[in-house]
């Protein structure tokens, strides 16, 4: 049997399953769901991608590259770095950029379209399944492909963002404690005399 020949005996249309597509797409969200929640695949991806991604930044659409405003972040308009070695004083400009709106940055696997693949076969791997043209073997890659693309990478870039954000600011606070005493704590209001 087929899994949509399967998802036919759970439609439920008053529970928002009026067909057997619809079945699926909840078995889908329901195992993208649990192997986002397995700390051990979770962990292994994030320990890939710090060592494997680059973190990269553009200057967003429709901003202009020859405002004066924008001429600071000029070094990050098309700027990739693997996310393990990126200096402080470039992590945080790159956040800056993003703040402001200027600069996109994500993580990016530097193997192009393969690094989609590259992700879900970790995935894979994790869960000791293959394809092997059994009739759910489908339905499995497109869920391991829906558990990256909706659920894994977009919590690891902000996990990774994070991580990265906290060390260059440790670094920042070590190697400059008085520039940031006095531009980044908030001051204290002045004594009446």
């Amino acid at each position: 049997m087929t899994p949509l020949t399967e998802a036919a005996a759970f439609i439920n249309a008053d529970a928002g399953f009026a067909d057997a597509h619809a079945v699926l797409d909840g078995v889908r969200d329901i195992l993208s769901e649990r192997w986002a929640e397995d700390a051990a695949l979770v962990r292994g991806l994030r320990e890939w991608l710090w060592s494997e991604a680059l973190f990269q930044s553009k200057l967003m659409d429709g901003k202009d590259e020859a405002n004066p405003d924008n001429a600071k972040f000029r070094d990050y308009f098309d700027y990739a770095e693997p996310i393990r070695t990126v200096p402080s004083h470039r992590a945080l400009a790159v956040f800056r950029g993003r703040t402001l709106e200027l600069l996109d940055a994500k993580l990016v696997v530097d193997n192009g379209d393969a690094a989609v693949s590259l992700a879900e076969g970790r995935i894979a791997m994790h869960l000791k399944w293959s394809h092997a043209k059994r009739p759910a073997d489908d339905l499995i890659r497109k869920c391991v492909g829906w558990a990256w693309k909706v659920k894994l990478s977009l919590s690891l870039e902000r996990d990774l963002f994070s991580r990265l954000r906290e060390e260059a600011e440790t670094v920042a606070i070590k190697s400059s404690p008085r520039t940031c005493a006095t531009c980044c704590l908030p001051r204290r209001p002045a004594r009446a005399s």
